[in-house]
């Protein structure tokens, strides 16, 4: 059996050359576009971190004031949670 060897063309060499061209630009482009929703998730995640940021502070504020108000409701509330747990973990 005789053995051929394919050598590429001149049409063949431009196509593949066309090829990897193209496949650099897409590469480009790809690498843009992931930097692109990089910076977008990075702009949501700061607007998101801001707005829970301030519910918290506001919620802080109002569990403060609540306490200072009632503190013998909080101590209730805190001496039912651990009677609670504590009978939780016990029957373990």
């Amino acid at each position: 059996m005789a053995t051929e060897l394919n050598t590429p063309t001149g049409a063949d060499q431009g196509l593949t050359a066309t090829l990897a061209k193209d496949l650099k630009v897409i590469a480009g482009d790809t690498g843009n576009l992931l930097k692109d929703a990089g910076c977008s998730a990075l702009r949501e995640l700061s607007a998101t971190r801001s707005a829970l940021t301030g519910r918290v502070r506001n919620l802080a504020g109002a569990t403060d004031e609540f306490a200072k108000a009632r503190p013998w409701t909080m101590v209730g509330v805190a001496a039912t949670a651990g009677l609670i747990i504590g009978a939780l973990l016990s029957k373990r």
